[in-house]
Parts: C-alpha cells; sequence; structure tokens
C-alpha cells in the first residue's frame, strides 16, 4: 500500500526528544534532552524555543485540564508549570532524582512517576509537599510511564520487574501484568478502555555502557533462492509471539475484562513509543530501528507504516487531524497522514533460479492505481549488464514475462494515488 505522507515540520537543532504533548489549540510542546529545553510549534508549523529549564532532560510533558502545560525534568527532578508567556515556575518539587512520567487525572490533579525510589505521586496544588501529595511508595526502581483513563483510573508501568499496575480511586494498586521483559516503556489507552504496554527487555532508562552498544544491524537478504521442500530437512518453525525469551520488544494489550494478549514481539527491534489508534484497531509502534514506525493490528499483523531519518522515534501524539511523531538523533517533529503519498514503488527481492531459466507469467491481485514491470540478469546484484525494465502491464490477469532468459529476475510495482 501507498505509504502515509510524511512531512518534517520542525527541527529543533537537539540531539534528543524525549517528550511531547498537544494542548487543546493544536499547539505542540516539545521536551528536549541535554539542554533541558521545551520548544512550542504551533497548528502552522512555526516553531520557537518556549522555555529552557535548569535541569539536563525534560523526561515528560502533560496538559492539565486548563490548558496548563506541566514539564517534568531530570536527575535532580522537578515538575514545572509553564505560563502562557513561556514563564517556568516550579509547581512540585519531590525528593527524587528523577521524573520519568506525568498524567492528568480526571479530576484534574497530576500524578507524577519517579526514580530511584519508585514512587508515585498525586499533586493536587501547587507547592505541594512530597509527603502530602505520596500515592504510592512501589517496591520498583523506576515508574517510567503513567496514563490515565476516562474512569479515573491511573495505571503504572515499571522497572526493573517490568509491571503494570492499575490504581482506583481508593489509591490502591492492583497488579494487572508482571511482564518477563525488563521495563514498561510507555502505556496507551484505547478507545474501549483497552491499555496497550510496550515493553522492553532492556531498560531505555539505564546509563549504557560502551560494552553494552547497540550491535550492528544483519544486512537485509536482497536474494531468493529457488529450492524445492526436503522432508530430510524440514523448515525451521517461526517462533509464536508469544515466546518472548529472545524479544528486545512487546506489546500486551491487556483489555477492560483484565484479560491479557501479547499482540506484537521481535528479536530484533527496539521500540521506544507507543500511540493507540482512535479506531481501536491497534496501535502504532516507533522504533530505533532506522527511525521506523510498525502499524500492530489486535489481531497481531504488523505493517511497516513509513520510515524516517532519524535514528529513533521517541513520542507519536495526534492533534487530532493528522499524526506527529518525534525523532531524537537529530530531534525533529514529523507530520505524517492521513493521506498517502501519490505515488510509489516497490522493488521484490532477486529471484535466482540456479540456472538459466525461461520465464512464464506474471500476475497479480491488487486494487487500485497498479502496474508491474519485469527485469533479467545474470549477475547476482541488478547491474548495467541486466535487461531494461519491461513495459508496464496494468491488467492483473497478467501476459507472459517479456525479460530475456537469465538466472536472477526481479519485479517491481508501481502504485499511484486515485479513489481506490
Amino acid at each position: 500500500t501507498l505509504a502515509p505522507r510524511l512531512s518534517e515540520i520542525f527541527k529543533t537543532d537537539q540531539a534528543y526528544i524525549w517528550s511531547s504533548a498537544v494542548d487543546p489549540s493544536g499547539n505542540i510542546y516539545l521536551g528536549s534532552g541535554g539542554d533541558g529545553k521545551v520548544f512550542k510549534v504551533d497548528a502552522t508549523g512555526k516553531g520557537v524555543l518556549f522555555t529552557d529549564l535548569a535541569e539536563m532532560n525534560v523526561s515528560a510533558i502533560a496538559v492539565g485540564k486548563s490548558g496548563e502545560i506541566f514539564a517534568a525534568t531530570s536527575p535532580d527532578g522537578k515538575v514545572y508549570r509553564l505560563r502562557a508567556n513561556g514563564n517556568a515556575e516550579v509547581y512540585f518539587s519531590p525528593n527524587d532524582k528523577y521524573i520519568w512520567s506525568l498524567a492528568v487525572l480526571a479530576d484534574g490533579s497530576l500524578a507524577v512517576g519517579t526514580g530511584e525510589g519508585g514512587r508515585i505521586y498525586k499533586v493536587r496544588a501547587a507547592n505541594a509537599s512530597p509527603e502530602a501529595s505520596l500515592l504510592f511508595d512501589t517496591s520498583e526502581t523506576h515508574i517510567i510511564t503513567l496514563a490515565a483513563d476516562k474512569q479515573g483510573n491511573l495505571y503504572a508501568g515499571t522497572d526493573s520487574n517490568g509491571i503494570v499496575m492499575k490504581f482506583g480511586a481508593d489509591g490502591k494498586p492492583f497488579g494487572l501484568l508482571d511482564s518477563s521483559l525488563r521495563e514498561i516503556h510507555e502505556l496507551a489507552i484505547g478507545p474501549d478502555g483497552s491499555v496497550y504496554v510496550l515493553a522492553l527487555g532492556e531498560s531505555a532508562s539505564a546509563p549504557k555502557t560502551d560494552a553494552a552498544a547497540t550491535p550492528a544491524a544483519t544486512p537485509e537478504s536482497k536474494t531468493v533462492s529457488v529450492e524445492k521442500p526436503n522432508p530430510a530437512t524440514p523448515e525451521t518453525p517461526v517462533k509464536s509471539r508469544y515466546d518472548l525469551s529472545a524479544a528486545k520488544s512487546a506489546v500486551y494489550r491487556i483489555l477492560p475484562d483484565g484479560s491479557t494478549d501479547v499482540i506484537w514481539a521481535s528479536p530484533t527491534i527496539t521500540g521506544f513509543s507507543l500511540y493507540a489508534h482512535a479506531n481501536g484497531s491497534g496501535v502504532l509502534v516507533g522504533t530505533s530501528d532506522k527511525g521506523r514506525i510498525y502499524n500492530i493490528s489486535n489481531n497481531g499483523s504488523e505493517t511497516l507504516a513509513l520510515q524516517t531519518d532519524a535514528n529513533q522515534i521517541s513520542t507519536i501524539r495526534t492533534d487530532g487531524k493528522a499524526l506527529l511523531a518525534t525523532s531524537s538523533n537529530q530531534g525533529s517533529l514529523y507530520k505524517f497522514g492521513p493521506e498517502t503519498v501519490a505515488e510509489g514503488s516497490y522493488d521484490s527481492a532477486v529471484l535466482d533460479a540456479k540456472g538459466t531459466a525461461t520465464w512464464g507469467r506474471i500476475w497479480w491481485r491488487s486494487i487500485g492505481s497498479v502496474t508491474v514491470q519485469t527485469r533479467s540478469g545474470n549477475t547476482e546484484k541488478p547491474d548495467e549488464t541486466w535487461s531494461g525494465w519491461s513495459t508496464a502491464l496494468s491488467d492483473q490477469k497478467g501476459a507472459p514475462i517479456a525479460s530475456p532468459k537469465a538466472r536472477f529476475i526481479q519485479w517491481r510495482t508501481v502504485l499511484k494515488a486515485g479513489n481506490a
């Protein structure tokens, strides 16, 4: 399918964007890492430096019931309230090294998740004392993510035991999920009340050492061989998505009745951000894998939605019209959808026939404006010795392949936007 149209609308000139939020007027607030800056980007895409805070990282941003902006910082964390002119005042100052997460509750109070003590605060007014505001002191190290639903429930995701807790009106926790992965990195509430959970095998909040640097990616295979099935060497069975023994990240869905399902897991991709679709069909997962965003449906199907030029997609939000993604390395704001690009092409892997082959027919199934072409050659990688692309075929019933006899063949399809 054609990808969503992607446009970079603002560059912060910062290396990292760790947090973002959208206010009722469509303004987007971006919290950076390294310099502790907050940027404001209006609905037209014009961005300005909104405020420069004293701490290094703006780890969370939330919009209050009255439209006020709250920004949490780390290390030696504080929560600031930002005025409309960008002036910042300390709103809450707990005795915690890190503030990882914020959530605005139904009654207007502000939930604050911290580390290294793993405490959750419920702050009702400016300059409230930490002791009076303490909701719960967990046995976990970090409260990485918080989310609130319309019924007034608060959900918390932790590191380092990968637990999701639910707090009701009585303020007591109930464990909804104990993941085999270490960190619950983000929570998102679906329209039906389901809680989507992004869990990571390694902590994204713990300091990284050189020895723990990300290994080089395995090159993608671009050649597919023709092999006859051999009963003596059966195919290796595909691992179930429920097998998380080697998973780098996974997405759970906790249904309103409390039952839990793993809808996606990957041994190679590290997810970093999560967005629940408004229609309840599933989630988007932003990754640190080439700045890609995957669409994951509730039944577990995975689609690569788009790829950016950034290293990592840090957050995914919506302004009610389009989707907004922030990136790190470099810190930029992107807008994508709902319209698609006007035209896109897909080149297949090169097919190796293991010998000079005479080609038969090519046909396909499609909806919309689609054409298909082929080319062939005798070198493993297409080069100047290959035939040119054949005349484009538009009737999906197909035709005999016009490309000359050769060992290798490749097909290409071009999709154009239209009514379908």
